[in-house]
């Protein structure tokens, strides 16, 4: 057998790779396109999207629903503070393309379609002419699970009042969407859009992710669904939010202080909030 130097065969390996190149040159794979981006004329702005669940009337089921009071007191606190409650496609308008929007402007969002929204949430809304938005998990439309649901007939009653608009919470409301197959994350975020679109009518090009979490790849599955928004529960500023389908939201369970103070802040208003305890202690 013929042994060949060890430099010779580096350069004989050399050229047979070169020759294959030749014969089938590289193709160009292109990245993935950026999620889209706020708009820059929108960043000199503070809006918030707010988050609550469930209103009940006086007795709390869980930690995350609010009482009538507790929602009515929040209430008087903003509308004390300046902030303007806008709708859905107001803020994504003005996101996505830079249009004009209310000094604190905010939107009142509940997620899980609970019956008590029906009940005490829609009246309140209606006292203060202010519009909401529910985020729904289609799966559970008029089925009870841990609470009663809204059925289809109360929802349609709702928004045809023009206080509030319904748009997707995924089907299933999955514990976790980023643990889901590929197949199984489209689904929750296409079929609840389809559905709903069908039972309401209308556009539905927003959703909020189930629990909070998302990454990446959720959000991207979110714009391939249609979506222009996607909503998360990270805090802070709308405008400060990474790309429109990983748009921020303050819990008004673990921060409501916090969050009308940072959006009176905004404006240069003072905070009402501390002004509100101060006023408890005095009494």
């Amino acid at each position: 057998m013929k042994i060949v130097s060890s430099g010779r065969a580096a350069l004989l390996w050399g050229l047979s790779v070169f020759a294959c190149c030749l014969a089938h040159p590289a193709v160009s794979v292109p990245a993935e396109a950026p999620l889209p981006a706020v708009h820059p004329q929108a960043k000199n702005r503070y809006s918030a999207v707010l988050m609550w669940h469930d209103v009940v009337a006086k007795r709390k089921e869980v930690w995350f629903d609010t009482t009538t009071a507790e929602l009515e007191g929040q209430f008087r606190t903003m509308k004390q503070a300046g902030l303007t409650p806008v709708t859905l496609d107001q803020l994504a308008d003005h996101l996505e393309k830079g249009a004009p929007i209310a000094k604190g402007a905010v939107v009142l969002t509940f997620d899980d379609n609970n019956l008590g929204l029906y009940h005490h949430l829609w009246p309140l809304l209606k006292r203060y002419r202010w519009p909401a938005v529910l985020f729904v998990h289609t799966d559970y439309v008029g089925k009870p699970t841990s609470k009663e649901h809204c059925t289809w007939a109360q929802l349609k009653e709702m928004e045809q009042s023009g206080y509030v608009k319904v748009y997707p919470h995924t089907a299933s409301h999955p514990a976790d969407l980023r643990k889901l197959s590929d197949k199984q994350l489209e689904k929750e975020m296409l079929a609840p859009r389809l559905l709903m679109e069908k039972q309401l009518g209308g556009s539905r090009s927003h959703v909020s992710y189930s629990n909070g979490f998302y990454n990446e790849r959720v959000a991207r599955a979110a714009a391939k669904a249609g979506y222009r928004l996607g909503i998360t529960e990270d805090w802070g500023a709308a405008e400060q939010s990474r790309n429109l389908l990983m748009l921020r939201r303050y819990s008004m369970h673990k921060r409501a202080d916090q969050a009308i103070r940072d959006v009176a802040r905004g404006m240069g208003r003072p905070d009402l909030t501390q002004s509100r305890k101060d006023a408890k202690k005095a009494r």
